[in-house]
């Protein structure tokens, strides 16, 4: 019988989650080549199940299954079912077959850690067999093609509301699969949850009636399962008519100091998460952990023991100063605000975690991490009468109308046209943003980050040539998946009148294996369109491949010249004198000597590479691959030294001597990439969870003139 590991990974404390994760090493997740190709959009077989009466039929189940948990007393946990506790099988008939599925449902009269289930139906003449736990989660069953394999889907709901049970997980959230050959043998159910474990201390303990967890990632509602290499797999992409993914799962009932209580979530990488104590009158506790963590399958996270002493929540309307300058050099803090927009008042806490784990993901990515003491932040909030964003046809005309604050919009399917009303954006900024009514900068030298309470993929910067920058971004509720271009110019050298046939080459595999490959959220999006484009003024430095070809040829953005706010500072139009020369590369051309005795490796990335503004000709970048390419966590060396004078600027921060300027920005400067230099596999994940979605880059900045 197996066990299911229990990991202290959290302590509670009154007012903040302290996190302790102890991995080794992030954990890899499945990338696909593509994205499941739906089909109508699943080949759908809701309403063509048949229950055939049989010979009534016994079989031994047991293993990962949590109806019941039974602790040994060392931190681990025996599984058991409950009685009458029921599945269903799903047995799959021959490809054209009349009928494409027969169900039977089997309950248990006993219980037990193996226990005998019982089934009076029969599944007719199957190839091929899927058996889930609870059968009152199960919804249908379809085809789909993955990969380019055509496989049988499982619909299934995580349940986000679910029963406090003392001492074990709520029977109707305990999600497990199983995948014989046969009935002939014992079935062996894998489990499908990751389990947060909590106990209650404290004067107010028992009058809490709820624990909500939040999370920024899909944690309930309808997802799908298929079966590869021995293991179910889970799909964020696949929609479940009339059950919704959900960031919330609450635990309901009767709480008592003392006693275990579980909550059973859907595998997931968390950047940030709250635990919500509320009780019969709404009066809440909120406890939060801005860093990340993953909940994996089949792992108990033990969360400790909470005391509730008082009911402390406070939902105040206030500017939150989430950081503070207090750089000695500095003449005066630089400033930056966060707002949210389709979020009604009953969701600003969820922004305030998102706009909190944002500004994490941003001053943990150098050089904002190593210059983070030069910044106020200020997250601000403003509620909308409706949740979420207005939906258009692609071309900025309101199709579907939500009445969101700001009035943010963006196609369905595209993200081209994404844009608000940016006069009551800044009417709200210049009225409610501290370090404006203080006179410490003008709305010309604040960039402005709004995130948008809607699960579509987007985001995108509106730039002014007046100074004004505002970044847009939705919270997308699945991992993503960006990719380094596939198709590349055949010379870093200047190739005159390019042609994509005959100066487009294949994307060496060492190159790609090189750079790797990358997965991240929608903070990576924030990341590369706040601090790259709206903070930074850097321009993209991704390009076309076969699958952009209708953008390689745009001209050359150049937003230098005669504005007032130079953009695109990061890219060059001239190999042999690219702006990065007189500060990276000695008169060889290569690295100077100082970056290659501080890190020869890194160094040795610094040079002159065709491609970037979504063109692979005539637009040169100073390393292969960065932030503004595929929304990693790491700015390229000349993008960090561009970020750090902009900060320098704002703060009032000046040098009389250019060499000193430089040799300071050397010393100071980090220069390992995250995905290449510190993940031994290039990619970031998730052990059994949610796989990748891949998608494309986002548009480049919108630059408005005054």
């Amino acid at each position: 019988m197996k066990r299911i590991k229990t990991f202290n990974l959290l302590a509670l404390s009154a007012c903040l989650l302290a996190l302790s994760c102890g991995k080794e090493a992030p954990f890899v997740p499945e990338v696909h080549d593509q994205q499941p190709e739906v089909r109508d959009p699943w080949t759908l077989y809701p309403e063509n199940y048949i229950r055939v009466p049989g010979p009534v039929h016994t079989i031994t189940a047991g293993c990962e299954t949590k109806s019941q948990l039974v602790q040994d007393g060392q931190d681990n946990y025996d599984v058991a079912w409950s009685a009458h506790d029921q599945f269903i099988v799903l047995g799959i008939q021959e490809e054209g077959a009349e009928v494409p599925v027969y169900a039977a449902s089997y309950i248990t009269e006993e219980g037990g850690t193996n226990a005998e289930f019982t089934s009076g139906e029969s599944l007719g003449n199957y190839t091929e067999l899927h058996a889930f736990y609870p059968e009152s989660q199960f919804m249908y069953a379809g085809k789909a093609t993955i990969s380019g394999v055509e496989r049988w889907i499982l619909s299934v709901n995580y349940p986000n509301v679910q029963t406090a049970t003392p001492g074990s997980v709520a029977e109707e959230a305990n999600l497990s699969y199983a995948h014989p050959a046969s009935l002939d043998n014992a079935l062996s159910f894998t489990n499908l949850v990751s389990i947060v474990k909590f106990r209650l201390e404290g004067a107010k303990a028992s009058e809490v009636t709820s624990v909500t967890f939040r999370g920024l990632n899909a944690v309930a509602g309808g997802l799908a399962i298929y079966y590869r290499d021995g293991l179910p797999r889970l799909l964020t992409n696949m929609e479940v008519e009339g059950h919704p993914r959900t960031r919330n799962v609450t635990l309901q009932g009767t709480f008592a100091a003392g006693n275990e209580y579980y909550i059973a979530l859907a595998p997931s990488q968390q950047d940030a998460f709250s635990m919500v104590f509320a009780n019969a009158e709404g009066q809440s506790t909120t406890l939060t952990a801005t860093s990340g963590m993953t909940f994996n399958r089949s792992e108990i996270n033990d969360f400790g023991t909470i005391t509730i002493d008082d009911f402390t929540d406070v939902h105040s309307m206030d500017p939150i100063k989430y950081m503070s300058a207090s750089a000695p050099g500095a003449q005066k803090a630089v400033s930056i605000v966060v707002l949210p927009d389709g979020y009604t008042a009953s969701e600003l806490d969820d922004y305030e975690m998102q706009a909190k784990a944002a500004m994490n993901a941003l001053f943990n990515t150098e050089p904002f991490k190593t210059y983070k003491d030069y910044f106020n932040v200020w997250i601000m909030k403003v509620a909308s009468n409706e949740s979420g964003a207005n939906i258009t046809d692609g071309q900025g005309n309101i199709t579907q109308r939500v009445d969101c604050y700001f009035k943010s919009k963006w196609g369905a399917s595209s993200y081209g046209d994404m844009s608000a009303d940016f006069d009551r954006i800044y009417s709200f900024l210049n009225m409610n943003c501290p370090d404006v009514i203080n006179g410490t900068h003008t709305e010309l030298n604040i960039p402005v980050l709004i995130i948008i309470n809607d699960t579509r993929y987007g985001g995108i910067t509106h730039t002014w040539s007046d100074g004004k920058s505002c970044c847009m971004v939705p919270t997308t509720d699945r991992e993503l998946t960006w990719r380094y271009p596939s198709r590349k110019a055949r010379t870093d050298e200047i190739i005159e009148n390019p042609s994509l046939e005959a100066d487009l080459i294949d994307t060496p595999e060492e190159e790609l294996e090189e750079v790797g490959t990358h997965s991240g959220t929608w903070l990576n999006t924030v990341v590369h369109e706040f601090g790259g484009h709206s903070f930074g003024r850097l321009g993209d430095e991704y390009w076309c491949d076969d699958s952009f070809a209708s953008d390689c040829t745009v001209p050359y953005q150049d937003w230098n010249g005669d504005d007032q706010v130079p953009f695109n500072l990061n890219l060059s139009d001239d190999p042999a004198n690219p702006l990065w020369k007189n500060v990276l590369l000695d008169d060889s051309g290569n690295a100077r000597s100082e970056l290659i005795a501080k890190n020869e490796p890194c160094a040795l990335r610094i040079g002159v590479f065709q491609g970037g503004d979504v063109s692979p000709f005539n637009r040169w970048r100073c390393e292969k691959v960065s932030c503004m390419v595929d929304n990693r966590f790491y700015f390229s060396i000349y993008q960090r030294y561009l970020i750090v004078q902009r900060i320098y600027n704002l703060a009032d921060v000046y040098y009389d001597d250019e060499y000193k300027r430089i040799n300071d920005f050397f010393n100071n400067d980090v220069m390992e990439d995250p995905v290449r230099d510190m993940v031994p596999s290039g990619v970031y994940g998730v052990s059994n969870a949610l796989p990748p979605r891949p998608v494309p880059m986002l548009p480049p900045p919108v630059f408005h003139e005054d």
